[in-house]
């Protein structure tokens, strides 16, 4: 009887270790292979009513979409003495996406 249950007891410390040595193993490859990858624009680019955004500006992945295109993360820092106004909305987390373009003459007589 001592044996069966030495056995049982060394398969389940045994199979406790081997599960946590794989979750360990799968974590290590899911982070290397995160999406938060960072690029950096190699030329100027329009967005349309707002502005430029200037070569070497920093853009993180967002998620590619199936539609054929994929959307980046741009982080802005404004000051606090900023004055900003409040956009409502009932949505929870709204993305508004603006379409980067090259640069162009049309882009810049906009402004």
């Amino acid at each position: 009887m001592k044996k069966i249950f030495n056995s049982k007891v060394a398969f389940f410390i045994f199979g406790f270790i081997l599960g946590l040595i794989v979750i360990i193993i799968l974590n290590k490859i899911n982070f290397n292979n995160s999406e938060n990858e960072y690029y950096k624009l190699e030329s100027d680019y329009c967005i349309d009513n707002v502005g430029v955004l200037k070569i070497g500006t920093l853009l993180k992945t967002d998620k590619g979409m199936s539609e054929g295109f994929t959307r980046y993360i741009l982080y802005l820092n404004i000051s606090d003495g900023e004055v900003l106004e409040n956009y409502p909305t009932k949505e929870k987390n709204m993305i508004m996406p603006y379409w980067l373009i090259p640069i162009d003459s049309t882009c810049l007589n906009e402004k």
